[in-house]
């Protein structure tokens, strides 16, 4: 795994995907790649191919107990990969119980307060629940969903399959 990370680093290989657990790769990468400076915690992100289009989710369990402003940096990480992706104005929205604003947490509330007051280079759409992302509702558009529920919450009745898109953590510190 670090032989593969000093290659990553150094402009060797372009990709890494391992098998390695999954903290030592996150606490690896954190370490040889770097941070982004405003990303306190690293993020994994999952890529799913829906027949709408894609969908990527923030954060799927590198960091378990985020705080609002771990969700706003994932927002942010978030928006920079689609639009690495030539996507000139990504939606962002929160993984909620509901799309009622009294629904949720306080982390999510607080989240969802500071997205709206955030001006930014993304659409933030609000709450959005699993079931409008995997049926498609919220497309056209590209849409970025920062995570922060538990996997059980996850519509089981539909069939994708996630595919690990890295850790966001390229820029150095």
């Amino acid at each position: 795994l670090l032989h593969a990370l000093h290659y990553l680093a150094n402009g060797s290989i372009s990709a890494l995907v391992t098998c390695a657990n999954t903290g030592a790769a996150v606490a690896a990468a954190s370490i040889y790649l770097g941070r982004f400076i405003s990303l306190k915690h690293p993020a994994l992100a999952a890529t799913i191919s829906l027949p709408a289009g894609k969908v990527v989710v923030l954060d799927i369990g590198a960091f378990v107990t985020a705080q609002a402003s771990d969700l706003v940096s994932y927002a942010r990480v978030g928006a920079s990969l689609a639009s690495l992706q030539n996507i000139s104005s990504p939606r962002v929205g929160i993984f909620n119980i509901g799309k009622e604003q009294r629904k949720g947490t306080a982390t999510l509330h607080k989240a969802n307060m500071l997205l709206q007051e955030k001006k930014s280079f993304f659409s933030y759409i609000g709450f959005v629940e699993p079931i409008d992302v995997f049926s498609g509702a919220l497309y056209p558009l590209w849409v970025v969903i920062i995570y922060i529920m538990e996997p059980s919450r996850i519509p089981t009745t539909l069939n994708f399959t996630p595919s690990i898109s890295g850790v966001l953590d390229s820029e150095k510190n």
